[in-house]
């Protein structure tokens, strides 16, 4: 029996958890990534009994694993473990602390795959979840497939994990493992050689001392099934004594693959892609955004060591020119170009780990962006309830009964490059008026002061909610819902 856990919607939400309601693992609830986003014991029983329960992870951190083999290494290197829980065909599959990391995947590289095609969660070991935009299931839910519940299998509180050690790096250690564990040789004659080369790695670029590398290699042959397991328990003290310099050179040939994919996994313990120049100085990829990441760049200015997060878009990421472009311009650091396969590989395996920003800005920023410089742009020129304004004067105009707004293509886009902001060309201004505004292109006409209908291809934005400050209202000063409709002619809207 676990004592005191936290079992029912209940007890989670008066113990202080954000609570979220899921269908198969999926939020049932839109807004759950939100600050202000609350769910109280009476919503939960009016609206949601019978769902799964997940707490958010603002202030703590979930161990998710995928692969069956973490279970082998976890209590090599795990310092502290106070909540757990799993079900019946999957125990000790989640792990949770207080406290807060940044979110990261541990995903083979694709030239593995092959070794992991059966697995259920395929090329990932396992997940560090933690941040506001991350939540996990808890006991006692049922789980999505057969007629299991998630259940507590130890309990004694949910804790912090010690300060003196570093969780993210005792989970990289295990992922490690246990990635090295499935890529594991099946032939006796490459297992010594490949021992012998892990032995090499931890010892030449990590602070590993000779009998931590010792350890790690003979678990490691052990729960590979070594039958000689025993011959690779001093590996790490051998290797220290040789002129050998077996590494990672020597992995790549025994698993038939790039020396970058054997890198990759080596820098879930913080050993980067040494083996190829300039790789080392392109760090974490950090998803802050929809479409929108830092990179952590590594290199020297003044001849100084410096770090500097550069930020990006996706197809700055796959744009070699652009990248190294965004790295001068940003960071001032120099760093020395790779080859264009190079570079796709590393920054495709960075990509692939990237990091969620445990500040994520949900929904769409670009979008965001664009209509803060939208409602800039009518704040600064003001919008006018007289049609007119817009015929002779380019001056955007606002409808009153129906909240369109109205605008000269040429002088909106006059104003963002004022602004200097990046846009695009015309036609990229279009479609993100379309895409991020919900605007049409209107091939309409508007009484002149003679008037005469004159013609006036403008845009505009349907439902757009105006601050009064920025709408000068033409003649006398009436309420709002006094004032009468624009007189436009029926308008013609292309699509």
């Amino acid at each position: 029996m676990i004592k005191n856990a936290p079992i029912t919607y209940k007890d989670w939400i008066e113990a202080g958890f954000v609570l979220i309601p899921c269908d198969n693992k999926q939020s049932a609830v839109s807004r759950w990534s939100k600050p202000d986003f609350k769910i109280t014991v009476q919503d939960w029983e009016n609206n949601h009994i019978g769902k799964q329960m997940s707490i958010r992870l603002e202030n703590h951190i979930d161990l998710d694993v995928d692969n069956n083999k973490v279970k082998f290494f976890i209590n090599k290197h795990i310092k502290h473990k106070s909540a757990v829980w799993g079900r019946k065909n999957s125990p000790g599959s989640h792990y949770l602390w207080e406290g807060k990391v940044e979110a990261k995947k541990f995903i083979l590289p694709d030239v593995f795959k092959e070794k992991v095609e059966k697995e259920k969660h395929g090329a990932t070991i396992c997940e560090i979840r933690s941040g506001m935009g991350h939540y996990t299931v808890v006991p006692e839910s049922k789980y999505h497939v057969g007629d299991e519940t998630i259940e507590w299998e130890e309990y004694n509180g949910i804790t912090t994990y010690p300060k003196e050690y570093d969780i993210t790096m005792d989970i990289g250690k295990i992922a490690l493992q246990t990635a090295l564990c499935i890529l594991y040789p099946a032939t006796t004659g490459n297992r010594d050689k490949y021992c012998t080369a892990i032995a090499g790695v931890l010892l030449k670029h990590g602070s590993w001392t000779t009998e931590q590398v010792d350890l790690f290699v003979h678990d490691l042959a052990i729960h590979s099934k070594d039958d000689e397991a025993f011959k690779r328990n001093k590996k790490g003290t051998s290797h220290s004594k040789s002129d050998r310099q077996f590494g990672i050179s020597t992995l790549a040939e025994i698993l038939r693959c790039d020396k970058k994919d054997v890198a990759t996994l080596f820098s879930w313990i913080g050993i980067g892609y040494a083996t190829v120049e300039g790789s080392s100085a392109i760090g974490d990829i950090i998803e802050y955004a929809q479409n929108k990441y830092e990179v952590r760049i590594s290199g020297t200015r003044n001849g100084e060591s410096v770090q500097s997060l550069v930020k990006m878009d996706g197809p700055t990421l796959r744009d070699m020119r652009k990248f190294y472009d965004e790295v001068i311009k940003q960071a001032q650091i120099w760093i020395p170009r790779m080859k264009a396969a190079d570079f796709e590989t590393i920054v495709k395996n960075k990509f692939e780990e990237r990091i969620k920003s445990k500040d994520y800005i949900e929904g769409n920023a670009i979008a965001e962006e664009f209509r803060t410089y939208l409602d800039k742009y009518i704040s600064k020129k003001q919008a006018s309830t007289d049609p007119k304004q817009l015929l002779d004067f380019n001056m955007p105009v606002f409808d009153l009964k129906k909240s369109h707004l109205d605008f000269n293509l040429v002088h909106f886009e006059d104003y963002l490059r004022e602004q200097k902001y990046n846009f695009g060309d015309r036609n990229d201004l279009k479609k993100s008026i379309q895409d991020y505004a919900g605007g049409k292109k209107i091939n309409g006409k508007i009484k002149d002061e003679g008037g005469n209908w004159r013609s006036c291809v403008h845009w505009r934005v349907f439902n757009y909610k105006i601050d009064q400050k920025d709408l000068i209202i033409e003649g006398q000063v009436v309420k709002q819902e006094e004032v009468k409709a624009i007189d436009f002619e029926a308008d013609k809207i292309e699509n």
